[in-house]
């Protein structure tokens, strides 16, 4: 039965793919809780003025050499009612067994289907452009400012209250205008999914301002 829902779900996000006729791959690996390696396998088209992607479902890899994941990949595609000579573009990560020049898996599929060329993944190239960025000295104090922010209220409720509001206050004064009230946790390692933490840092810049005033005057007082 769930096989049945699976392949019919599978043909009804598949179809635009076929009525476009040209697409590009997007893969790249995973391991599953069972640390099973996977191979996750996406497909780019165009749909009228759009680009459009779609998942089309994990491929688990027992062998993880190159020669292997080109072979899943071509596959997959046939698997799925395509035709090969139809993949106008490739895109992976960054690493040699699927980026080679002349054996990664991206070099065998363009030997047979020369129309796909390969495009670094630019999702891997902007989170190894942050990444670089972060060995700024100046970047590395304002992440650091950024996450001593978010740890001060990320286990107190009383300071998350006292912030939202400072926000409404500022709010009703004009001098902010979001709906923002909290600040959204830090994560100090993947630096693109990070990106809304600072925004919202940005967005309540002036309402944490005043905060922190406040608790410096309080702490001046009480001394």
């Amino acid at each position: 039965m769930i096989g049945c829902a699976a392949t019919v779900l599978l043909c009804d996000v598949t179809a635009p793919v076929h009525a476009a006729g040209l697409f590009s791959v997007i893969a790249d690996g995973t391991s599953d809780i069972s640390r099973c390696e996977q191979l996750l396998v996406s497909l780019r088209y165009e749909n009228g003025s759009n680009i459009d992607e779609v998942f089309v479902g994990f491929v688990p890899m027992m062998v993880q050499n190159a020669e292997a994941i080109a072979t899943a990949i071509k596959r997959k595609v046939v698997d799925l009612g395509l035709d090969l000579h139809n993949i106008v573009g490739q895109g992976y990560d960054g690493a040699s067994v699927m980026s080679g020049r002349k054996n990664g898996v991206q070099a065998l599929i363009r030997r047979d289907y020369p129309n796909a060329l390969f495009v670094h993944c630019q999702s891997h190239c902007l989170n190894f452009s942050i990444c670089s960025s972060c060995n700024v000295r100046e970047v590395q104090a304002v992440h650091t400012t950024i996450a001593d922010a978010c740890d001060h209220f990320a286990h107190s409720s009383v300071r998350t209250f006292q912030l939202s509001e400072s926000v409404q206050q500022n709010n009703n004064a004009g001098k902010m205008n979001t709906n923002k009230t909290k600040q959204k946790g830090y994560c100090p390692t993947r630096f693109v999914e990070g990106a809304e933490t600072v925004f919202t840092f940005i967005k309540l810049y002036l309402a944490l301002l005043e905060y922190f005033e406040r608790r410096r005057e309080m702490a001046s007082s009480t001394r």
